[in-house]
């Protein structure tokens, strides 16, 4: 005979509520959903939002500021959806991916209300968010220095400003993602140049068309616990660089390396 015990008992209780709920959510209105205990609703929150089932409505009466983590790639957002989130105070991690393509509705604005309320955000993703700007990510970098994750790819609009707030203010930075944005190797050099360079251990630059050698030789350079390093699809990234990390490559742990020589 198979005997469960009191917390299976609880897990298997609790994942029904949650599976009940979630199935009958448009039942709930605002009234039913506040008064949700916290713990649910961050669960809530997470179930609803993967199965792509959460409305704008429901997301602004289930968040609440004891959030952590907040996973929002796979859910229609609108001009008011970051307004709603920056009520969240103690969130750490944020990601706003564009999972299929460009996403229009989050900008400068919006992630400016984010960077000025959520200051313990460790962890931000902004992947193919087009309209974002560097006054954002400036806004961000400036208020958020706890940052040690932050990916900016196919944020075609940025430039070396961004690049340089989060060097300035974001000492903790250990993974970067700037590919397809606009940086060159003037942003590169004061990344390089930052109290993050020691501690940096990845970084995307694929399609950065203004990044060349030189960058790639000063990061391998300043960076000694570098170890995922992507430059594919660069232009002015010449063979000098696979000759450079041919001779620094016994420094570092290299786990990938992805690059185009043209």
């Amino acid at each position: 005979m198979n005997f469960i015990s009191s917390q299976e008992r609880v897990d298997r209780l609790l994942s029904y509520c949650l599976q009940s709920i979630a199935k009958h959510i448009d039942r709930f209105n605002a009234d039913n959903l506040v008064q949700i205990p916290l713990f649910l609703k961050t669960l809530l929150i997470d179930l609803l939002t993967k199965r792509g089932t959460l409305s704008s409505s429901q997301l602004q009466w289930l968040l609440h500021a004891g959030i952590q983590s907040l996973d929002l790639s796979s859910f229609e957002m609108d001009a008011e959806t970051l307004g709603i989130v920056s009520i969240c105070v103690a969130l750490e991690k944020l990601d706003l991916n564009a999972n299929k393509s460009e996403r229009v509705e989050v900008d400068s604005e919006g992630l400016k209300r984010v960077a000025t309320n959520c200051k313990r955000l460790r962890w931000i993703s902004l992947r193919r968010c087009v309209r974002v700007t560097d006054d954002g990510v400036q806004e961000l970098a400036r208020n958020c220095r706890l940052l040690n994750t932050v990916n900016l790819g196919g944020c075609t609009r940025l430039t070396d400003a961004s690049l340089i707030a989060l060097a300035e203010h974001c000492p903790r930075l250990k993974s970067l993602n700037v590919s397809k944005t606009q940086v060159t190797d003037a942003g590169i050099r004061r990344l390089c140049e930052s109290p993050a360079a020691p501690l940096l251990t990845e970084i995307h630059l694929e399609g950065c068309e203004h990044v060349t050698d030189e960058s790639i030789e000063l990061l391998l350079r300043t960076c000694p616990q570098l170890n995922f390093i992507l430059f594919h699809n660069c232009p002015n990234v010449t063979s000098q660089s696979r000759l450079a990390l041919q001779q620094l490559r016994d420094g570092h742990q290299l786990r990938q390396l992805s690059w185009t020589v043209y």
